[in-house]
């Protein structure tokens, strides 16, 4: 569902209500966040690449209530990186993702989510206050565009107000037009504010 490696993306709350067969029109970019115990997100994302005007005329409903500007995984335009609220690296050469997400981090401090996905050794985001790592459901890796989504759902999630703690048992799914529900991915929190995260810290939800 890439739309360019440079893109808006406006987020709306889905109208399916939560259930993930309905409303499975074409074109469509559908992304639930399970962090159980009541605390969920269903979102659907519409993405246009940037230099297109969006015209809000074909847009019925209310306007979004989250907007961000994501770049990757292929683009690195520095100038672009320096205005983006998502980044998504790809990354295939280092031994461990960990450092190339510290340089990003390090590198653009206003982006609010940024991931560096390798197939050979997984898929990492730093978010503030906490970095995580993405599993694949059932093993194998995660697909460009759904780490880009994953990506959009946790800015939507942070801008939200929702807890970061109740990520540590969060499962994403995401959707596409009519094709088949994908397996998705579960989050593995790796640490809170640069220390481990303590035994029961996590489920408390209090970050």
């Amino acid at each position: 569902m890439m739309t360019g490696d440079i893109s808006l993306v406006r987020v709306w709350d889905d109208p399916g209500g939560g259930d993930l067969n309905a409303w499975r029109s074409q074109g469509t970019e559908r992304v639930l966040v399970d962090g159980g115990r009541a605390v969920r997100m269903f979102v659907n994302l519409r993405r246009t690449a940037a230099g297109i005007e969006q015209d809000d005329a074909l847009v019925p409903g209310p306007p979004p209530w989250d907007e961000h500007l994501a770049v990757g995984p292929g683009a690195c335009s520095t100038a672009w990186c320096s205005c983006a609220d998502v980044i998504v690296r790809r990354d295939e050469r280092s031994v461990s993702p960990w450092p190339a997400l510290a340089e990003l981090r390090a590198a653009y401090p206003g982006c609010l989510v940024v991931v560096v996905s390798s197939r050979q050794r997984g898929h990492v985001v730093a978010i503030p206050g906490a970095r995580m790592r993405l599993v694949p459901a059932g093993g194998g890796v995660c697909a460009d565009d759904d780490v880009l989504s994953y990506a959009s759902a946790f800015h939507a999630w942070l801008t939200s107000g929702r807890p970061i703690g109740a990520l540590t048992t969060a499962r994403l799914t995401v959707m596409y037009g009519r094709a088949p529900v994908r397996p998705g991915a579960e989050v593995m929190v790796e640490d809170l504010l640069g220390r481990r995260a303590g035994p029961g810290e996590l489920e408390r939800g209090a970050l």
